[in-house]
């Protein structure tokens, strides 16, 4: 089911709430009544319950960029409604495994979640991790990955290979490096979609990147150094 879809049966059951009805032909007529209805209205026009607003923070963490956003949201959820449970559940799964078990529970990574992984093994220095995902997606163009190899050719000093995979991940997209350096700065708000090798798929990638990088002074410095 859509996230959509969710939101405009959750705004229907709201409106049914202690709604009492004669008989089934004015049920019939009330459901009705959602025929064609626009659902960001039918969704503004009910008053929010504390578990549904739980779940709209469930749904935003399922959409999420970055385990940390995922992570943030999931706590939200909680803070709205202290016995969501599926809230609860996400979050300790999330909490509570490392790289490592995260790549082995997405082998197929039907969800992407490869662009989150691969920058979050490198930020723990977890290389090995690193190599293990960067293996099952080998010829993936991904720029997290593109640029998770020259950090992490960096990091286990073949600064050679380092040198050749950033000419590589150039090549993916021009804008991703200036990111890192602190040349341009993430928009507020992060596109929805982009086109390949725009600045808007920079962006994206930079989100994950940028604090896997970070966590390595060193290699920014590298970076920085040799243009």
């Amino acid at each position: 089911m859509s996230e959509l879809t969710e939101k405009f049966f959750r705004a229907m059951n709201r409106s049914m709430q202690d709604r009492p009805f004669k008989d089934e032909a004015e049920m019939q007529a009330f459901m009705n009544s959602f025929v064609g209805a626009n659902v960001d209205e039918l969704v503004a026009s009910q008053e929010m319950s504390p578990e549904d607003r739980a779940m709209e923070w469930v749904d935003q963490a399922g959409e999420a960029r970055t385990l940390e956003q995922a992570v943030e949201w999931l706590r939200k959820a909680l803070a709205a409604d202290p016995g969501c449970c599926e809230a609860k559940i996400r979050l300790a799964r999330m909490e509570s495994r490392t790289p490592s078990e995260h790549i082995q529970l997405n082998k197929h990574d039907k969800q992407g979640i490869r662009m989150i992984l691969g920058p979050l093994c490198l930020r723990q220095g977890d290389l090995k991790a690193y190599r293990a995902l960067r293996n099952k997606f080998k010829r993936v163009p991904d720029l997290e990955l593109l640029w998770g190899d020259v950090l992490e050719a960096f990091l286990l000093g073949d600064l050679d290979r380092a040198a050749e995979a950033r000419i590589v991940a150039r090549e993916g997209n021009g804008y991703l490096e200036a990111y890192l350096l602190g040349h341009r700065k993430l928009p507020k708000q992060l596109p929805a979609s982009y086109t390949w090798k725009s600045p808007g798929q920079a962006a994206c990638a930079a989100s994950h990147l940028i604090p896997a990088w970070a966590a390595h002074p060193k290699a920014l410095g590298w970076l920085k150094a040799t243009r």
